[in-house]
């Protein structure tokens, strides 16, 4: 069971309406559901009927939030214990308040076999003038990051009815259908009281939605995510209702806040363009640079014409295997190995499962419309080959090996020099065909077949190497880097004529 800590400066911000102008601003007093759904909507939305249910103190109304690490400017909050004590400083690693309230039936369905606890919900019914809703939220936890992966893990849902929708949560993870959970969205790794099998590794995979507010001087909330965005495909003109809800799950302690953007829960048509791209500063869709001389940014443009939609840039390699994804247009290529990249810019409307690096582009389903654009080519090449070959010499003599009769043809190289990742000596015929190929530097010419002028090479090469096999040719070696040395010739016969 968790320990809950008491301190006295706890109690005091439950009660203080007082806060500094660089903390976020907390109205709790006097909240009505009717207050909170005029709050929240914005254009295109007509609000029909509005429902709190929730325990005293724990929902209300935020402002200054743009002098916080928060990412929302004002909106509304509901929490699983006290709306005030989310105000920062985090100097209480377990701030809790154990409201003794009833769980909720909704997010008990979420999290079976587990139950539920100080459940508080908005509940809005509404008309919506076009085809999306949209508004942005923040979740906030003491749970973060002791409780990732435990069975204390609270939860929140937005639960949509109506044409199309039978209690469907929307408050999912970017481009997945995950829901946003302490598990789903965390610094990556489990927490200190964490239960076997309640995790996998997908569980640590979304970090990059996570803010780690440890130490934090404006927001109580051990962790937060950053401000993310809910979608949802609507008819126009008919009637929906969304149910907002958060709870604590197994206890009643350490308190979880959902932020919802004021005046954010809007109402558009949505267009899908991704238009056509091209460089800025070049008049070709294929660049061409060795690493070394890759510049420092590039700047891409588009033609779209999309209304209301969202537009990234992807990244991928030749088979379409998204590497970066860019929400602006500035090209940043200075941390790119040699290869061949392909830019895309793509337009979507709702949630785009799909959109996440390490998928295919060509698998991407978004909610409403979507449209990838043509594609830009860069190519970098390695240029530059700090490799060396190096300068072999011999003692031996190279024009009296007497072959196959009976005695060891010894021949020794001596190297200089050489410069490479991978290393290994050559011997070919005069016409470069490779006959033999050894790590050690000294040959036993007796009893190999031929006759005639044979040549001993050393190869160094980074990266990778084609052709470096017995009966292909060595001067058709093909590779990222590499440098043969200067050759040594070497006149053998048979013993006896032949």
């Amino acid at each position: 069971m968790k320990k809950l800590y008491v301190f006295s400066a706890l109690i005091c911000a439950l009660f203080t309406g007082y806060t500094s102008t660089a903390q976020l601003v907390v109205n709790s007093t006097d909240i009505t559901a009717v207050a909170l759904a005029q709050s929240l909507v914005g254009d295109g939305v007509t609000v029909v009927s509005a429902t709190l249910v929730c325990p005293d103190g724990a929902s209300g109304i935020f402002s200054n939030g743009n002098t916080t690490n928060l990412g929302i400017q004002d909106g509304i909050l509901l929490t699983t214990g006290s709306a005030q004590g989310a105000i920062g400083p985090n100097d209480v690693g377990s701030f809790s308040v154990n409201n003794f309230g009833a769980g909720d039936a909704d997010l008990n369905s979420l999290i079976a076999p587990f139950t539920t606890n100080d459940a508080c919900y908005l509940e809005i019914t509404f008309v919506p003038a076009g085809e999306l809703i949209v508004f942005n939220y923040v979740f906030g936890s003491e749970e973060y990051n002791e409780y990732v992966c435990s069975n204390f893990n609270d939860i929140f849902a937005f639960f949509v009815n109506g044409p199309g929708y039978n209690n469907e949560n929307i408050a999912l993870i970017p481009g997945t259908t995950r829901p946003v959970t302490i598990n789903n969205v965390n610094n990556g790794s489990p927490g200190q009281f964490a239960n076997e099998g309640n995790c996998d590794e997908v569980n640590f995979q979304f970090s990059d939605f996570f803010v780690d507010n440890f130490g934090g001087t404006t927001i109580q909330y051990d962790g937060f995510t950053v401000s993310l965005s809910a979608n949802l495909l609507v008819v126009p003109e008919q009637e929906y209702t969304i149910k907002l809800a958060i709870a604590d799950v197994t206890d009643g302690l350490f308190d979880s806040g959902v932020f919802i953007e004021a005046e954010s829960f809007i109402s558009v048509d949505v267009t899908c363009d991704a238009g056509e791209l091209f460089f800025e500063q070049f008049s070709t869709n294929e660049l061409e640079f060795c690493l070394s001389d890759v510049p420092q940014g590039v700047t891409i443009n588009n033609t779209s014409a999309g209304e209301n939609d969202n537009y990234v840039y992807l990244v991928t390699d030749e088979n379409l295997n998204i590497l970066e994804i860019l929400q602006n247009n500035m090209l940043n290529m200075e941390t790119w190995t040699p290869g061949t990249y392909l830019i895309w810019g793509f337009s979507y409307g709702g949630n785009a499962v799909g959109l996440q690096i390490g998928e295919n582009a060509a698998d991407i389903v978004a909610t409403i419309c979507q449209s990838l654009s043509n594609n830009l080519t860069v190519v970098i090449n390695q240029c530059e080959c700090p490799v060396d070959g190096g300068e072999i010499s011999t003692q031996s003599p190279t024009t009296a090996f007497c072959k196959s009769d009976g005695e060891d043809d010894i021949f020794v190289i001596d190297l200089e020099g050489a410069v490479g990742e991978n290393m290994t000596y050559l011997v070919t015929w005069a016409d470069g065909e490779i006959f033999m190929i050894s790590e050690n530097n000294t040959f036993n010419l007796e009893g190999i077949p031929g006759n005639g002028i044979c040549i001993f090479w050393h190869l160094s090469w980074n990266g990778e190497i084609s052709g470096l096999e017995v009966g292909q040719n060595a001067f058709e070696l093909e590779g990222d880097c590499f440098d043969l040395s200067n050759p040594i010739e070497v006149q053998e016969w048979f013993a006896n004529g032949g």
